[in-house]
């Protein structure tokens, strides 16, 4: 089943409207917590995991995807997850100890945190998370001096390198393509403008 997941951003009697999913031209509700999203569906499109928050804790679960019970993969979830190229396992950042961030792999089936390292300095948590193709590595975005590159994360041991060296912009979203073969990138700059109105009497 072809299918695109979103969340809308109308108002309901939770606040937010939960993940939905679009499968020709019908929408189904699938997730009905107070702030749902961040859905992503697995390798062989049977089930897909997504974060949810009520009142600022947030936890992660996955779901069939033609609904039902939401199971439970982790309540340290913090943010970005994003699942492995076999779909079997989720890294994302966690809180391990108390208030303490760090990122983490965990099985889909939940259970211990695995390849913990601290959240990098200057990590973009608006970038968004990707493994590299062969799954041993974690790709994110960080900003220093305001400009986006990508750095990759060894999970088993070893430094990060950067896999990008752009000198200017930020880097709004990036994913492999379905071979691992292509990088692609949304880049651009933001601008932001002050305005003075002053009334006239």
């Amino acid at each position: 089943m072809a299918a695109t997941f979103f969340t809308p951003l109308r108002p309901t009697p939770a606040e937010m409207c939960g993940a939905e999913i679009l499968s020709g031209n019908e929408a189904k509700q699938l997730a009905f917590g107070n702030e749902d999203g961040y859905a992503q569906c697995s390798s062989d499109g049977k089930w897909f995991i997504y974060g949810s928050s009520n009142k600022g804790h947030s936890t992660l679960f996955k779901m069939s995807i033609e609904g039902g019970q939401p199971i439970l993969i982790s309540d340290k979830y913090r943010g970005v997850a994003r699942l492995s190229p076999d779909s079997r396992w989720v890294v994302a950042a966690f809180e391990d100890a108390p208030k303490h961030t760090e990122m983490a792999v965990i099985s889909v089936d939940g259970g211990e945190l695995r390849w913990p390292f601290d959240v990098p300095e200057g990590m973009d948590w608006n970038g968004h998370l990707a493994w590299t193709p062969d799954g041993r590595g974690v790709i994110y975005s960080v900003i220093r001096d305001g400009v986006s590159n990508l750095w990759v994360r060894p999970l088993q041991g070893g430094p990060p390198t950067p896999l990008t060296d752009f000198k200017d912009g930020h880097i709004f979203s990036f994913n492999w393509s379905p071979d691992g073969g292509q990088l692609v990138l949304a880049r651009g700059s933001i601008t932001d403008d002050a305005v003075l109105f002053t009334s006239r009497k």
